[in-house]
């Protein structure tokens, strides 16, 4: 077996199909693994790093694939997952017959590469086999790690009628529906022509982001749109996205840009109209969706990561993800923490480890 190096956007698009049918049979399996999700965020979001995907090889066959970027924060050579804080789930992509595979990746990032001081591997799942790897391979790193976050998630079974049922009854669903049918034709549909959702992500985003960052709105917007313009162009004829409306008279008041992909529906971006707020569009657009997940077949409704009332108080499960880093030697890991609190004190709060 060899490991080699992926510098290039281009070489990395050659491996796209091998990519895809090992990570049909990784364990932690999940939306943001896929090739095209990788490739998004990369062409929006990868400038300020270097690709440095590990590609592991017996023969012709690609037996595993370790998605790094690398970025150089002038006190700090820093290995992350593609995606980092903006991926839920992130982990190497290993089949899950060859554990041993993942330690091949560790042994190489203990002994093969040279070019970074700290690796962080941020949103591990808790099921991944690459932490027991990690646990066997102790002598060989200093290794901290925490869990960083939960992701509530609904398993979508007989009992998600009931679980309808209490939605309705503890927001008083039926009343408000009632409220905004006298104001107008209500509907719920999916966007299903690529032009339609290429109009509609503007003012989606521009409602998330006045919502939850205001502040960077500017700044935030036009890379939002390019990198959601990026998933559509990639996803959406292989029918991974799910963007939906709530609609009055025709005229959208809630929206949810979301995936949909082996078998989970993920909740991913909601916005909403807030001159009907005291009519809870948003709750109403949930009920439709964890509703049309149901009906349709889906196994799973996954919240994705964070703890806010609205999933905690419906979900029944929680998936924690964890945060991992990994130092060749202690005194390397004390010069990392440092390297990272001077660069925060000097760029004003700008650099972010999460």
């Amino acid at each position: 077996m060899v490991i080699q190096e992926i510098t290039s956007l281009d070489a990395l698009a050659e491996i796209g199909p091998a990519w895809g049918s090992l990570l049909k049979n990784v364990r932690t399996h999940t939306i943001f693994q896929t090739y095209e999700w990788v490739s998004s965020w990369w062409e929006v979001y990868g400038k300020s790093s270097r690709l440095c995907v590990l590609i592991l090889k017996e023969g012709e066959e690609i037996r595993g694939i370790a998605p790094l970027m690398l970025r150089d924060y002038k006190v700090l050579r820093r290995l992350t997952l593609i995606g980092r804080h903006r991926a839920d789930y992130s982990d190497f992509i290993v089949h899950k017959d060859r554990p041993e595979d993942y330690r091949a990746f560790l042994s190489h990032l203990a002994f093969g590469l040279r070019n970074y001081d700290e690796v962080m591997l941020e949103n591990v799942p808790e099921t991944s086999p690459l932490l027991h790897a990690l646990d066997e391979y102790s002598p060989r790193f200093i290794i901290k790690k925490h869990v960083i976050d939960v992701c509530p998630y609904l398993t979508l079974d007989e009992r998600t009628e009931e679980i309808l049922r209490n939605i309705e009854r503890k927001q008083s669903l039926k009343r408000k529906m009632k409220k905004l049918s006298e104001k107008g034709t209500l509907r719920f549909r999916h966007y299903s022509d690529q032009e339609e959702m290429e109009k509609a992500l503007g003012p989606l985003l521009e409602a998330y982001l006045q919502r939850f960052d205001r502040a960077n709105l500017k700044k935030r917007l036009p890379l939002e749109i390019d990198f959601h313009l990026e998933l559509l162009r990639r996803m959406g004829p292989k029918e991974m996205i799910q963007f939906s409306v709530l609609e009055l008279d025709d005229q959208p008041i809630a929206q949810h840009f979301g995936f949909s992909y082996n078998g989970v529906y993920h909740w991913v971006k909601p916005g909403f109209n807030p001159l009907y707020a005291e009519h809870s569009p948003g709750v109403v657009m949930l009920y439709y969706l964890i509703e049309h997940a149901w009906k349709n077949g889906y196994r799973e409704f996954d919240f994705l990561r964070g703890k806010e009332p609205f999933k905690t108080n419906i979900a029944e499960h929680f998936r924690q993800v964890m945060m991992v880093k990994l130092y060749r030697s202690f005194p390397k890991s004390i010069l990392c923490e440092a390297g990272t609190k001077l660069s925060r004190w000097l760029q004003g709060g700008v650099f972010r480890q999460t």
